[in-house]
């Protein structure tokens, strides 16, 4: 709905046919998208997947999925948990003219889950945040490569990523 709806939309104020879709993978490094043996937030790392849909040449909505590797905690007097975290995002990306920069505004949906045995008993904790994203990027002249850092106020963490787009539309 929302790629139908973004389409139609470059469509109608974009005749020109400067409107696009890219689809692209990014790498993503997570300042809080890991938990320790602590118990203590650390850095993290997961694969993203994303479109940017052109509006405008200075202007593309880019809806992301990240997907953090999960790690598994032995908690040697408790049990073993094993911790998963998802994100997705809804981001605008305003191009600045004549330069590789833009800024990144958007929206995002967190989800974690931590599944374990506790004294032997199977448990299920899981939360889900909402919040809103602010960064910048840097791209080459073609837009096929990024790089990206964002803060995140639903995990209150920043997130470094690469883009590679390999397709466009």
């Amino acid at each position: 709905m929302i790629l139908t709806y973004s389409q139609g939309f470059a469509q109608a104020i974009n005749p020109a046919g400067r409107n696009y879709l890219r689809i692209g993978v990014n790498p993503v490094i997570g300042s809080k998208a890991n938990v320790n043996e602590n118990l203590k937030t650390e850095v993290g790392f997961g694969l993203g997947a994303r479109l940017e849909i052109g509006i405008t040449t200075r202007f593309t909505i880019v809806p992301e999925f990240i997907h953090y590797f999960p790690n598994t905690l032995d908690l040697e007097s408790i049990g073993e948990f094993k911790i998963t975290i998802q994100q997705f995002n809804i981001n605008t990306n305003l191009y600045f003219e004549n330069t590789p920069a833009y800024l990144i505004l958007g929206l995002s949906y967190t989800y974690a889950e931590a599944t374990g045995v506790i004294f032997d008993i199977e448990v299920l904790e899981d939360i889900d945040e909402y919040g809103a994203n602010a960064g910048f990027g840097i791209t080459n002249s073609s837009r096929r490569f990024a790089a990206e850092v964002k803060y995140d106020s639903a995990f209150e963490q920043l997130a470094f990523s690469l883009v590679f787009y390999f397709t466009r539309f």
